[in-house]
């Protein structure tokens, strides 16, 4: 025997405080007891928050499996070596039922029944610092106790009873807010079990949340897919879902939590939500991607390999699991991201003012070099291919009133197209002795810059001259002969700038 091996044992009331800092909130460290109770095979849940006199009673009562005694005293321990199903248990390293409870109160009291006997087991933070050891009562319910168990369980035959006491940690001491905010989350983070189980709080059943509104009208899937991880000889499936919410308003946005908080990824281990609205340092958050949500199925076999900790938060995935999600998920952000970018695009166009610029360049027409008048029939502006809608100056008339039309005097107008993302800046066109400027809502410069840029009016206009000068240059010059050198030049100028600005 190694005479130099002595028992190096913790200071309990030093390590209890530390635990009681772990970075729960109330939400969580409620979720955390939860699980307890799901993996116990509990059909029916009730939490409940009460003021007492100068305190809080906390109870969690559940009609699960119920602990026999040797389950009891592994439980109250932390790191409590209790068998576990990676497949399906929520539980993680024995650490939940104490360090969640603690995060919240000073006294646990725990009251199960398992086979007709009654058991119950108390600790008490202010005993275990007096002693200065971590100690606990386990001994059978008393009739009080078993009146307790009998009230919150509703006489089931088999359950357990928390009772967190001495709550100095409560977050939010307007409770029927609390309860609110607890009721939403455990909705949202136990979505995938119910309804086949029921979860009340203060006695309301909780309702499932869909951070995804999958069953909403408007939601697209854009992607569901699996790729597979090797955990020793064992192959594990990753699900990742991609869908893209309803485009709501303003106000519906606000109140349904969409924005750049919950945008990105949501985490479920064994079907459990561990995490959500997460970047993973797979994309940059930004309000174009209010609406992109993107959900994480894994099972517990992957703990280690999706850097899952006791508190199952701040998850930190290896990074070959993060390039195995950036593969599949990446290009389909991405394509969100241009999609958003095209639509706010074409809605700003309809409020930038091009009319200044189209105005100025009129009126110093007679010192500009300008195309000759081509006499070709008017053609309304809304009829050439492609076209989105005419901005600032407005379409163009024929026949009956055009010579009314403020536009119809106007050298140039500015109207938006859509050429998609790999096409030009810009296509020029005359119409008699107007300049016809179509812009491309997909181009990266018109969306980052011009879009972006709408209210201020010296940035719109020195792009609009800039482009009507290029463009007149080429109405100028162009020919039958050189047009596809003109062609060619736009190509490459309007690919330049697009791989500049990207």
């Amino acid at each position: 025997m190694n005479n130099s091996i002595r028992e190096n044992t913790p200071n309990a009331s030093k390590l209890i405080d530390s635990l009681r800092n772990t970075g729960y909130n109330n939400i969580s460290a409620v979720a955390d007891l939860v699980d307890n109770s799901i993996d116990a095979g509990a059909e029916s849940i009730w939490f409940s928050i009460e003021p007492t006199k100068n305190d809080f009673r906390i109870t969690l009562a559940d009609d699960g499996s119920g602990m026999s005694e040797h389950i009891l005293d592994e439980a109250m321990r932390l790191g409590s070596d209790t068998e576990r199903n990676e497949n399906s248990d929520l539980g993680k390293f024995g650490m939940g039922l104490v360090t969640a409870s603690i995060s919240i109160g000073k006294r646990l009291t725990v009251i199960t029944r398992q086979d007709g006997e009654t058991l119950t087991s108390i600790q008490d933070l202010d005993e275990i610092a007096e002693m200065g050891k971590f100690v606990k009562e386990l001994r059978p319910a008393t009739s009080d106790e078993e009146k307790i168990f009998n009230r919150e369980t509703k006489k089931s035959t088999h359950g357990t009873v928390l009772l967190i006491e001495k709550c100095d940690r409560i977050q939010n001491t307007n409770i029927n807010e609390l309860c609110a905010q607890i009721s939403k989350q455990l909705g949202q983070i136990f979505r995938m079990f119910l309804p086949a189980r029921k979860i009340y709080v203060r006695g309301t059943e909780v309702k499932a949340v869909d951070p995804l509104f999958l069953e909403a009208e408007g939601t697209q899937v854009y992607s569901d897919e699996t790729f597979d991880v090797t955990v020793g000889d064992i192959k594990e499936d990753v699900r990742i879902r991609i869908v893209a919410l309803p485009a709501y308003d303003r106000d519906t946005n606000r109140r349904l939590g969409i924005n750049e908080r919950t945008e990105g990824f949501y985490l479920l281990r064994n079907n459990r939500e561990i995490a959500f609205g997460e970047d993973l340092g797979i994309f940059t958050k930004h309000n174009r991607l209010n609406r992109l949500r993107m959900e994480i199925f894994f099972s517990a076999h992957l703990d280690n390999e999706m850097g899952v900790n006791f508190q199952k938060r701040d998850i930190k995935p290896k990074q070959a699991i993060i390039d195995k999600i950036q593969r599949i998920a990446y290009p389909q952000i991405r394509s969100f991201e241009n999609r958003i970018k095209r639509e706010t695009a074409a809605e700003n166009s309809e409020d930038i003012d091009h009319d200044s610029a189209a105005k100025n360049i009129t009126a110093k027409s007679n010192i500009l070099i300008n195309p000759k008048e081509k006499f070709t029939p008017r053609v309304r502006t809304g009829e050439h291919p492609g076209t989105v809608k005419p901005t600032g100056t407005g379409a163009p008339k024929s026949g009956e009133g055009a010579e009314k039309d403020p536009a119809a005097k106007m050298n140039c107008e500015f109207a938006f197209r859509d050429f998609g993302t790999s096409g030009v800046l810009f296509e020029t066109e005359q119409v008699g002795k107007k300049v016809m400027i179509f812009y491309n809502v997909s181009h990266p410069f018109y969306q980052d810059f011009i879009a972006a840029n709408k209210d201020n009016k010296d940035v719109i206009n020195a792009v609009d001259y800039l482009v009507y000068s290029l463009a007149s240059a080429q109405l100028v010059n162009q020919n039958q002969d050189n047009q596809s050198l003109f062609d060619n030049f736009n190509s490459i100028f309007s690919s330049n700038l697009r791989t500049l600005i990207s």
